[in-house]
């Protein structure tokens, strides 16, 4: 194999390797953990390379989720309720969200409710932030 070969196979297997794939995880319950919740969704999502999306099944429209404790979003990610009808509540017990710095995050059709802490009430943002109602 000559060097121009090597060059060109090195260039595409950079190609390859650089490309993160951006994934879509679905919320589907309202419970706090486990399968099909929104906590197991950021967990999935920061196992996963690219910056992701996550949904909810239109069943949970108008409903609650109860967080016991603060969801840390330590990855790019876009938390999209805009297909519910009704939106979706996320209640916390604490401060709701995190945003941890260098992060840039999107929420779509969220209401935040119960949230409280010394800083950053329902929302602590270290990152970049958009809000969309």
């Amino acid at each position: 194999m000559n060097i121009k070969h090597l060059l060109t196979l090195t260039a595409a297997c950079f190609a390859l390797c650089a490309s993160a794939h951006a994934a879509t995880f679905t919320v589907t319950n309202t419970n706090a953990t486990g399968a099909g919740s929104l906590r197991q969704a950021v967990a999935d999502a920061a196992a996963a390379a690219g910056a992701d999306t996550i949904t909810f099944s239109t069943g949970l429209s108008g409903l609650n989720i109860q967080l016991d404790d603060t969801l840390v979003l330590d990855q790019d990610l876009t938390i999209d309720a805009s297909a519910l009808a009704a939106g979706i509540k996320i209640l916390g017990l604490g401060r709701v969200l995190e945003i941890t710095a260098g992060r840039t995050v999107v929420l779509r059709k969220l209401e935040l409710r119960n949230g409280w802490s010394n800083q950053g009430g329902g929302i602590y943002n270290a990152g970049i932030l958009t809000l969309h109602s």
